[in-house]
């Protein structure tokens, strides 16, 4: 009675592990340093500085991909990247210091695509189902970009860019108007 109590509890055991394990290859969050410098002038924190600006950008990286088998050659990825760092703000023509602001970026892309990576850039799928990323310097610039349902080689058809800055509202950056 003990042997036949025990395999009941393994059996119970195992079905409920089954039943927990996703139906998706789920991979942990990775972590990479990102450092990245981009000059802005007429547009996004420039205009908040009245004045052309460097920002060298310095964060983590934190990503996180789930992939699943199509059973067709393809897979469907679902991903999810953030950033979190410090936005330093140099005066683009003597390089002062300006400011130094923390930053946040988010990017969540659903679609498809026909070979296996960790990690997937827009132009890596071939389909979109969902792009939304958000870049944001808290109080000074917030840029958006998003698309949904496209094959990447009409991508341009497809996505919108924004910025929004304090004191200048929303800006409509592509498709030009």
């Amino acid at each position: 009675m003990k042997a036949k109590s025990f395999v009941m509890g393994v059996v119970l055991l195992l079905a409920a592990l089954a039943i927990s394990i996703p139906a998706v290859d789920a991979t942990p969050p990775n972590k990479s340093k990102f450092s990245w410098t981009q000059d802005y002038d007429g547009w996004g924190p420039a205009l908040y500085y009245g004045e052309p600006v460097r920002v060298q950008y310095e964060a983590v990286n934190t990503w996180h991909v789930e992939i699943r088998d199509n059973s067709d050659g393809t897979w469907y990825v679902n991903q999810e990247l953030t950033q979190d760092g410090t936005a330093y703000i140099y005066a683009l023509d003597d390089g002062e210091l300006l400011d130094v602001k923390r930053f946040r970026v988010t990017e969540i892309t659903h679609g498809t695509v026909s070979e296996l990576k960790s990690w997937y850039y827009i132009l890596d799928f071939d389909y979109v189902d969902q792009w939304n990323y958000h870049w944001i310097i808290p109080g000074v610039y917030h840029f958006v970009a998003y698309g949904r349902d496209f094959p990447i080689e009409e991508i341009w058809d497809n996505i919108v860019y924004e910025c929004w800055v304090r004191g200048v509202g929303w800006t409509q950056i592509w498709p030009p108007s």
